[in-house]
C-alpha cells in the first residue's frame, strides 16, 4: 500500500464532541498544531481537512486548506460567531475554548 493512501478520506472529518449523563460539562478547552500541510493534485479537487470539538449543542469547527504555491489557510467558525480566517504557518498553534452558561438552557 503506498503511504499516500494512509489517512481518511479527503472529503472527511472528524472531531470530538463531549456530553455527560450525570453532570454537564460547562468549559471545554482546545488546542491544534498546525500540520505540515503539502499540496498534492487530487482526482476530487480536495486539499482540506475539517476538524471540530463540540459541547452539547456548541460546536468549533476549524478547516485548513493547503494551495498549489503550499500555503496554509485556516477558517475557524462557531455559532454566534461566523467564520474567522486565520493566517497560519506549519508549526503554529490555535487554542479555543467552549463555554456554557451554567443555568439552563446552557
Amino acid at each position: 500500500m503506498p503511504l499516500s493512501a494512509l489517512g481518511p478520506d479527503p472529503i472527511e472529518s472528524c472531531g470530538y464532541s463531549l456530553d455527560s449523563l450525570s453532570a454537564p460539562f460547562t468549559a471545554l478547552f482546545i488546542t491544534w498544531t498546525v500540520p505540515d500541510l503539502q499540496f498534492s493534485p487530487s482526482p476530487a479537487g480536495v486539499n482540506h481537512f475539517h476538524t471540530f470539538v463540540g459541547l452539547g449543542f456548541l460546536d468549533l469547527h476549524v478547516e485548513m486548506t493547503v494551495n498549489t504555491a503550499q500555503n496554509v489557510s485556516c477558517q475557524l467558525w462557531a455559532q454566534s460567531v461566523g467564520q474567522i480566517n486565520l493566517p497560519v504557518r506549519p508549526g503554529d498553534v490555535i487554542s479555543g475554548s467552549l463555554c456554557l452558561d451554567t443555568k439552563p438552557p446552557g
